[in-house]
């Protein structure tokens, strides 16, 4: 049987959908204003069982916890995708949100020291990092003109990948990769390389037909890269991170205002664990992931010295906020 689909059923439909999605996106905002008086809401836009899902669900249990006041945890993009979470607690329609740092880096410009690890490239000084007061003062120092507050730092890893196993990467001149943050791709380009702008997705398939000769994953995408049995090779070292990307917990501070000073302290340092564990966690499935590629008979290189000191220099050099002598300072006495 044949259906025929005429131009006005096409756009009675494209209309439908519009306005079921809208009643979605609608509900969803009434619901969470509707919350406000019972509690607190905490956003995020990753799925629930991801580790970063984890690390949003034992936040909100540990500040409801504390200050026994209910935390709803909305995740998954039902409030949309990271860029309307960053406006939505920018703009105090949330108290917390669960974000990547390029999210808020259109009005908090100091966030781009962040996009990428770019100074500090050990994972282990990474999770030390994740909740030291110091540095989260010299962030806050900033962000409290926006009424923002960072909680705590959290660290996304990745790795570079590739479909050819020859190891061509450990020599960037002359390649193609796909990446998805500015600085790495400006990195790549000073040591001789090439870069494309394009989805996860997309540089999967790319990697598949040999169009390009590597790419950059999250830890999440990696995973799911694995399965398709289209890679070949990944580059990764326990004590080198350079395709980190930094996570916040960030607290609309004009909207939490409500609370006691003796509150903010419990929710500014009281739930640290949380946050520690998840990056724990986050560096401890990135060896799981390496561990698993090399089962499946993929080569595991690590970046030769050489390699490394490009990287470091790389980054230094095109960090787009190095003028800013407080936060430098800081980063760079905590890679030594």
């Amino acid at each position: 049987m044949v259906y025929h689909f005429s131009r006005r059923h096409i756009l009675t439909s494209a209309t439908t959908c519009g306005v079921l999605a809208m009643l979605l996106f609608t509900t969803t905002w009434v619901f969470i204003r509707s919350s406000e008086s019972a509690g607190l809401t905490l956003g995020h836009a990753y799925g629930m069982n991801t580790t970063i899902g984890a690390w949003a669900k034992n936040l909100s249990t540990c500040i409801s916890n504390r200050l026994d006041v209910p935390v709803v945890t909305v995740g998954a993009g039902a409030l949309g995708g990271s860029r309307t979470i960053a406006d939505a607690v920018l703009r105090g329609r949330i108290e917390f949100a669960v974000l990547p740092v390029q999210s808020l880096e259109r009005f908090w410009k100091e966030m781009a020291e962040f996009s990428n690890a770019g100074i500090v490239y050990d994972p282990k000084k990474l999770i030390t990092l994740s909740t030291n007061p110091e540095l989260l003062s010299v962030l806050n120092k900033q962000g409290r003109r926006l009424d923002l507050d960072v909680v705590a730092l959290g660290w996304q890893y990745g790795m570079m990948v590739s479909g050819y196993g020859d190891g061509r990467l450990t020599n960037l001149k002359g390649k193609t990769i796909a990446v998805r943050d500015d600085l790495t791709s400006r990195a790549i380009k000073k040591m001789g390389g090439k870069t494309v702008r394009i989805s996860s997705g997309q540089a999967l398939r790319a990697l598949s037909g040999k169009v390009i000769d590597g790419a950059v994953f999250n830890e999440m995408f990696a995973k799911y890269a694995l399965r398709k049995n289209v890679l070949r090779s990944v580059y990764w070292a326990e004590d080198f991170a350079p395709f980190a990307r930094a996570m916040v917990v960030a607290m609309n501070t004009r909207k939490t205002g409500r609370l006691s000073d003796a509150n903010w302290q419990v929710i500014d340092r009281g739930c640290n664990d949380a946050s520690n564990q998840y990056n724990r966690q986050a560096f401890q499935a990135m060896k799981t992931l390496v561990a698993d590629a090399e089962t499946k008979g993929l080569r595991v290189f690590e970046l030769p010295t050489a390699s490394r000191n490009q990287w470091t220099k790389a980054h230094r050099h095109m960090q787009i906020l190095s003028h800013r002598a407080e936060l430098r300072t800081f980063l760079e006495k905590s890679a030594r």
